[in-house]
């Protein structure tokens, strides 16, 4: 007959006749209750394992456990009510227990969990900032470093229904944004009138082109109402126009002299009438400020000594042309020897040396 054995865990205690070719160790009836024994003589060791699975974890047991309240809820819920139903007063008097009992150990849990957030390191969701900071929240796990990120993050993602909504506003109030803007406007540009000039030269010449063309449209769209303005401008500054025009002339002499060499030219009717100031500058800085007729050994062009003129090398009376390729420095002696005769010697017009400067009013 099979010898019989005792089961070691205490809660069973029952006799039991070990399977054929088992080992002669075998203490426990079933599997069953060798787990149990094993969970009991191990519990600390077992909790404290589950302890760190479940910290290395906590994403996923998150989410089980989620899945599971979700999953069950209505179970859940109907158990509960079944329960306290059937023993109000126990369950009530249970649930107090348990609070008094484990009073200090939630406490210190929530402590713990409230430090562990604020010495944790979170990365900004807003994708233009993505910076690294630590929270200082104690309720919450924040998304945003700063209040700005996160609406700067809100305006991007609603960013359609803002624009519509801002569509619509201006929309339906036209004539007070209207007033606004331009009270606004005339307040600035009277308490920042510098800084706001020289932000609209800046523009206007980074951007000169550009500005030619607005401009030229505004001109031509608003021709008779500028045209009247500037009339009325000038008979109330007639005095200060003037003074401001010979103060200037005086101040950049060859730009009036470029201006009323255009006027003969244009009166002269010569075939092309595009030479400027600028040119001029550079054509004599090509001959180094000297007199293309005088000679070599001339102490005045040695000294830079003359006051050059404009020389047109075929005259304008002959049928000449006004620009860069016809146009030769001379000191006023040879020009008005010269007159309107052939050169007394030999120029090379500047006709690719000299670029052709584009007119801008000088």
């Amino acid at each position: 007959m099979p010898e019989q054995r005792l089961c070691q865990y205490e809660p069973c205690s029952q006799k039991f006749t070990p399977p054929p070719h088992s080992s002669n160790r075998q203490k426990y009836c079933s599997e069953m209750c060798r787990s149990k024994a094993y969970r009991e003589t191990n519990q600390e060791k077992l909790s404290q394992y589950h302890r760190k699975h479940r910290l290395e974890n906590i994403d996923e047991y998150k989410a089980y456990d989620k899945a599971y309240k979700k999953a069950n809820r209505e179970k859940k819920n109907a158990w509960a009510r079944d329960a306290y139903h059937r023993n109000p007063e126990k369950t009530l008097a249970r649930t107090k227990a348990y609070k008094a009992e484990h009073r200090d150990k939630e406490l210190a849990q929530a402590k713990a969990e409230r430090a562990a957030k604020r010495q944790s390191i979170i990365i900004c969701q807003n994708p233009d900032c993505g910076i690294s900071f630590s929270n200082t929240s104690s309720t919450s796990i924040p998304k945003y470093c700063s209040r700005e990120c996160g609406n700067k993050a809100w305006r991007n993602a609603n960013r359609e229904s803002l624009s519509q909504k801002a569509k619509e506003y201006r929309e339906t109030h036209k004539e007070e944004l209207r007033a606004y803007h331009a009270a606004y406007g005339a307040t600035y540009y009277t308490t920042n009138i510098e800084e706001t000039r020289a932000k609209h030269r800046a523009y206007a010449a980074t951007h000169r082109e550009e500005s030619n063309r607005a401009n030229a449209a505004r001109h031509a769209a608003k021709r008779e109402e500028i045209n009247a303005k500037h009339r009325v401008y000038y008979e109330a500054n007639k005095e200060q126009r003037s003074a401001k025009i010979k103060a200037y002339r005086k101040s950049h002499p060859e730009i009036g002299q470029a201006a009323s060499s255009r006027r003969r030219a244009r009166l002269a009717a010569a075939p092309v009438n595009d030479f400027t100031a600028s040119q001029w500058e550079a054509i004599k800085q090509h001959y180094n400020h000297r007199c293309v007729y005088c000679p070599d050994n001339c102490w005045r062009c040695q000294r830079k000594q003359h006051k050059l003129t404009i020389d047109h090398i075929v005259p304008i009376s002959k049928g000449g042309s006004h620009t860069v390729s016809n146009i030769a420095p001379a000191c006023s002696t040879c020009n008005k020897k010269k007159n309107a005769g052939p050169p007394p010697r030999p120029v090379q017009p500047l006709l690719f040396t000299i670029p052709i400067i584009k007119r801008t009013g000088v």
